[in-house]
């Protein structure tokens, strides 16, 4: 009988020192607070063709971010990935009965498209509250873990705003199949002071967005801008990139939507604006809006800029309004919309494509025209010095438009948009 005792004591001993396996299912929805402005707003209703109106402001879903669930000790104990409304569904095994989680995650797009990064390049990391873990739960019947916010109303999250922004971007960059071959691990820093008004670098894959506290609600005129920048140098299987010494047309010196350009700024600056507009608006918007700096939850005003308007035949010479940058960009909307008469209605991986066909050399038509082939000293240091500053252009676009693949003719629309410079 003592035998039995010493046995039976042996084994609870040993028992209490064996941890419980522990197991179960969570679903539940990650969101932010959305203050992005540039939507449609109400005054424009119904916002045909707008992906972005006033009805989607407030909390919203992280989409396509990479969850993983850490027990108590910070045990990594399950992965999932959150679907494009925020969502998500897991299963957790924990060796040392755990019984609280929390999430731990980063800015960072799951199909490794783009990943948002301090100043410093260091990853943005995000933590979820913990919250108890319950065994046993199944597939068929999951804890439900509600919704997870960051942000409020009053305190938006201005860099999650821009990870929704930069994703609203890539959704619509994934229609192009050459994107979604080429455009990959692109690199935002945010809030750094690399550049007064934000940059993108297409050779480094990497994009720099400034200080100002309205830039990460600004996402037609800084994110999704800069991002069509590297579309552009992707597109155009890595042109040179440097257009610093042509963005001084006429002694000023930085860019705007109605300040006359060198023909490469003004279609470079309009292209990278056309794709973020795409991001917001479907080709049959009847009124589609960019514009530059906006506060958290602010619209652009109305008419203020309308891609669908034109001055044409009023075009202001005196101006120079056909050098605007905003003209370009009106151009190329009436290439791809359905909601004017003008009569086209080009698919919009072709928009984005056309420029896949320009010739490698500097010569009329090919990617790398505005420059020479002499490296100068042309401080901070050596680089191609730009000598046909009206090369690369609007006028390269239509041309590629009609003679390399697609056998399109935009002259129409082209002179309905005061005719845009270039050679």
């Amino acid at each position: 009988m003592r035998s039995i005792l010493y046995a039976i004591l042996a084994c609870s001993m040993f028992t209490a020192q064996v941890a419980y396996a522990t197991s179960g299912y969570i679903t539940g929805r990650v969101r932010f607070y959305n203050a992005n402005g540039q939507f449609c707003p109400a005054g424009r209703a119904p916002c045909n063709g707008a992906f972005y109106t006033y009805n989607d402001l407030g909390y919203t879903g992280v989409p396509e971010i990479t969850l993983t669930l850490h027990d108590e000790n910070h045990n990594d104990i399950g992965t999932t990935t959150t679907d494009t409304d925020g969502f998500f569904f897991i299963h957790w095994i924990s060796s040392s009965g755990a019984t609280n989680g929390h999430f731990v995650w980063y800015a960072a797009h799951a199909g490794q498209r783009f990943h948002l990064d301090d100043a410093s390049g260091n990853p943005l990391q995000f933590q979820s509250n913990p919250n108890s873990l319950v065994d046993g739960t199944t597939i068929a019947s999951p804890q439900q873990w509600g919704n997870i916010n960051y942000g409020t109303s009053a305190s938006p999250r201005p860099n999650l705003n821009v990870y929704w922004s930069a994703w609203m971007m890539w959704s619509s960059l994934y229609y192009s199949g050459y994107m979604r071959s080429r455009f990959s691990d692109v690199e935002i820093r945010f809030n750094s002071s690399q550049c007064a008004t934000s940059c993108a670098e297409g050779w480094n894959n990497r994009i720099y967005l400034d200080t100002n506290a309205n830039t990460p609600y600004s996402p037609i005129a800084r994110v999704m801008h800069e991002m069509g920048h590297i579309a552009s140098y992707v597109g155009s299987e890595n042109q040179e990139f440097d257009f610093t010494a042509s963005y001084e047309y006429g002694g000023n010196d930085g860019w705007n939507y109605t300040t006359p350009e060198y023909g490469s700024v003004q279609f470079e600056e309009a292209y990278a604006t056309f794709l973020a507009a795409t991001a917001f608006y479907w080709d049959i918007s009847p009124d589609p809006h960019v514009c530059g700096l906006v506060a958290q939850s602010t619209a652009c005003n109305t008419n203020y800029h309308n891609l669908e308007s034109s001055s044409y035949p009023n075009c202001n010479v005196d101006a120079e309004e056909n050098r605007w940058p905003l003209t370009a960009m009106r151009y190329l909307w009436d290439i791809y919309d359905n909601a004017s008469a003008d009569g086209m209605n080009v698919a919009w991986w072709k928009m984005v494509e056309n420029i896949t066909f320009y010739g490698g050399g500097t010569n009329n038509h090919e990617k790398n025209e505005p420059w020479d082939e002499v490296w100068h000293w042309l401080p901070p240091g050596y680089q191609w010095e730009i000598t046909d500053e009206d090369g690369r252009s609007v006028t390269d676009y239509k041309y590629h438009l009609l003679n390399s693949a697609y056998a399109i003719d935009s002259t129409a629309v082209y002179q309905a948009n005061c005719s845009p410079p270039g050679d």
